[in-house]
């Protein structure tokens, strides 16, 4: 407590005197180096109710304080753009502009911002981590174990993963719990994002089947491609069937939004038809299923046919489901298996290309 004690002593002394008088440009100097947060000045009652010190720095807090809990509002950024550079606390903008940036994505912002940070201030000693973090358009390789150092020691985010694990078991509370942090989440490390939404998924899928509701809440954080995916990889080891379904929606979302490499659609070619032969071998399907399937996979070949002529025609004269998935991955027509009693069995699958 005793450098807040004798800061606000230095505060208080800078405020009484004289604007032309020479110490309080040396403690001017000091206090922009040494002062940890406009709280300080905001909070002080040594200082005057409408003083213009204590004016800006109950604008810096607020606007700190708002930007961290998500409500950050263009009335509190017109203030913080009329703070003077002349102020005492002026170097708190740029770096809660840049903190700013993070949050909504705009990092090459958030570089230039940096630069406005002036290296003689206290909040300058933020620079190093913050350029850490911005270094590229994505979270760089060598930044990972930063950004779990943060998360890790984030006490929102553990409070947040004790609520998920108490929502095991029931469906739509997990998912609307986790979905708020796994938005939170894909900003900074998309990755974790992902393997949050598997586990969450899996945890569901011990119980019970996975409804189309937290499907649909899949697709709304990722997008339709990457929710169909995840629900394709998390389905997979429980119902095969509901799988090979997620996999044909996720390659003609992939097609949609123009993901056409020749390579990574033939892996997804690949992997829906091992996947359709096991279900092929393993089940009886109803006539329903076995018409959505038809409906798939004919869309899936009308969507090949304008791209790729010489994959799509190879499907040409095929009827069933199965063949045409056959045809499209450059595989032989099999013989008819017969089908098996419906048993817990483990993926035979391999997903590598897909997996994390």
């Amino acid at each position: 407590m005793r450098p807040n004690k004798n800061l606000s002593r230095l505060l208080n002394k800078y405020i009484l005197l004289n604007e032309n008088s020479p110490e309080k440009e040396e403690l001017f100097r000091k206090l922009k180096s040494r002062l940890p947060s406009p709280a300080l000045a905001a909070e002080g009652d040594f200082i005057p109710a409408q003083h213009p010190l204590r004016n800006e720095a109950i604008i810096l807090s607020d606007a700190f304080e708002a930007l961290t809990n998500g409500m950050f509002s263009d009335e509190l950024l017109e203030k913080l753009k009329e703070l003077d550079e002349r102020s005492l606390l002026y170097p708190w903008k740029p770096f809660i502009l840049c903190v700013r940036d993070f949050y909504s994505g705009n990092w090459a912002d958030g570089v230039e911002r940096l630069n406005e940070i002036s290296e003689d201030s206290a909040v300058s000693r933020f620079k190093a981590l913050l350029r850490s973090i911005f270094e590229g358009s994505s979270p760089p390789e060598d930044g990972k174990e930063l950004y779990r150092a943060i998360l890790e020691d984030n006490r929102e985010l553990k409070d947040s993963l004790e609520l998920i694990k108490e929502a095991v078991g029931m469906e739509d509370l997990l998912m609307d719990t986790a979905s708020l942090l796994i938005r939170d989440l894909l900003p900074l490390h998309r990755e974790s994002g992902e393997k949050l939404t598997l586990w969450c998924l899996n945890r569901i899928q011990d119980s019970d089947i996975l409804s189309d509701k937290s499907v649909a809440r899949v697709r709304s954080l990722f997008g339709n491609r990457e929710g169909y995916r995840l629900c394709a990889l998390a389905s997979f080891a429980y119902d095969p069937d509901r799988s090979l379904v997620f996999w044909l929606h996720a390659l003609l979302s992939s097609l949609e939004e123009g993901h056409t490499d020749e390579l990574q659609v033939k892996a997804y070619l690949k992997i829906i038809l091992d996947t359709a032969e096991l279900v092929d071998k393993e089940y009886e399907l109803a006539d329903e299923y076995l018409h959505l399937l038809d409906s798939l996979t004919g869309a899936l070949t009308d969507n090949l046919f304008h791209i790729y002529p010489g994959i799509s025609r190879k499907a040409e004269g095929e009827k069933e489901a199965l063949n045409i998935l056959r045809a499209l991955a450059g595989e032989a027509r099999k013989q008819p298996q017969s089908h098996k009693t419906r048993q817990p069995h483990a993926p035979a699958i391999q997903l590598e290309l897909f997996s994390f």
